[in-house]
């Protein structure tokens, strides 16, 4: 199983074990400091795991047997091999207009989810900005997928195995 996922069921255990002691200690105790304590607790731990597993997670793409799948941080797309209409790698290093975040996430580094700007209209993403190439799939008539891999040498590989595979 994928990490992200057991990383996600774990977070969503937790947060339902505090919602559990957070109705036990309205309760139990008349005291609501200790209310507040365990909420700010339970509202720390959140965003600490939050901020773990999107920080860990990085952008994969596989060519299955069925289509093309790319995966991260509030990215998880899977394109049929006929439905993508044209491939294109582009040196991004200081000069890609990544637009306004719809919804998902943008860190420090990494980017990933919906996002809009002036070129693509709404399309989905999922880079690692410092690593300054992109791989940009148009597909299914008017959507747009942009992504890259770990290093611009692996984007770059897997570019020309994604172009052998399709042709395009």
């Amino acid at each position: 199983m994928d990490l992200a996922r057991i990383s996600w069921k774990l977070i969503a255990a937790i947060l339902i074990l505090c919602a559990a002691m957070m109705v036990v200690a309205v309760i139990e105790y008349d005291d609501l400091t200790v209310i507040y304590i365990l909420l700010a607790a339970v509202i720390v731990l959140t965003v600490l795991m939050l901020i773990v597993v999107l920080a860990s997670r990085n952008i994969s793409a596989k060519m299955e047997y069925d289509g093309l799948h790319v995966a991260g941080p509030f990215l998880s797309v899977k394109i049929p091999y006929g439905e993508i209409s044209s491939t294109e790698m582009r040196d991004t290093t200081g000069r890609m207009n990544y637009g306004i975040r719809i919804g998902g996430y943008g860190g420090i580094d990494r980017l990933g989810g919906r996002f809009r700007n002036s070129e693509f209209g709404n399309y989905k993403l999922g880079v690692s900005v410092s690593v300054g190439k992109n791989i940009i799939i148009r597909y299914n008539e008017n959507k747009v997928l942009v992504f890259n891999l770990e290093t611009a040498d692996k984007t770059e590989q897997f570019y020309g195995e994604l172009r052998r595979m399709v042709g395009k």
